[in-house]
């Protein structure tokens, strides 16, 4: 038997060939999507038969029966006054924000430092406004001018601050600025330091007792 060859004129039948057994992409395309949108169809025809509603039907419904969506609800609650939780969150937020901005506040208005000072160059503490406080560079003595009273001995590195003491009752009540000490440094200098202590030797009890 003699071998045989395809040529440009027998590839031609060929692909005419195969065009008539199959469909060309765009075609069967065309024919999934008409089938895909007939059976769309049907089943929301069968659905309607059986009695049940698409969504479109359900919305439909409760817009006829007054009911509304949860945007429609939200824009109802805004526009009587109401908060969302959107807002009550925001609120709170504001709040917590004002009342930390207004304890910040308090307390830096609460100590006004001064600086150091030695205790003759204070200045009087009439003439001082109530929370200025000053580090004493030296030792000192306190005045009548001292929440204390006169006579306390304080080391130097103690802060004092100003403060206003009210004395009496009713309309007999007074206020006066008075200086208040707080804990300073304490001089240790005089104290022994635990590399000053030395045990004794057994020579030196025994020489106790000679």
């Amino acid at each position: 038997m003699a071998t045989k060859f395809i040529n440009l004129d027998n590839l031609s039948a060929f692909l005419a060939k195969l065009k008539t057994l199959f469909t060309t992409t765009e075609a069967a395309t065309t024919i999934a999507n008409t089938a895909a949108g007939t059976a769309r169809t049907n089943a929301v025809d069968d659905v309607k038969k059986l009695g049940y509603q698409t969504a479109d039907d359900v919305t439909k419904t409760l817009d006829g029966k007054g009911y509304q969506t949860a945007e429609q609800v939200e824009t109802a609650i805004t526009g009587k006054g109401y908060d969302t939780a959107t807002s009550v969150d925001k609120k709170v937020s504001d709040a917590k924000t004002a009342l930390q901005d207004q304890i910040t506040a308090a307390v830096t208005s609460v100590y006004n430092a001064k600086g150091s000072s030695a205790f003759a160059d204070l200045p009087a503490v009439a003439d001082a406004k109530k929370g200025d406080v000053y580090n004493i560079t030296n030792a000192f003595t306190t005045t009548a001018d001292f929440v204390e009273g006169a006579g306390k001995n304080l080391p130097a590195g103690t802060n004092i601050m100003c403060v206003e003491v009210t004395t009496g009752e009713g309309d007999a009540a007074t206020t006066a600025n008075k200086w208040d000490s707080a804990a300073g440094m304490t001089d240790l200098s005089g104290y022994y330091q635990k590399t000053d202590l030395v045990a004794a030797t057994n020579d030196e009890i025994d020489a106790l007792f000679a």
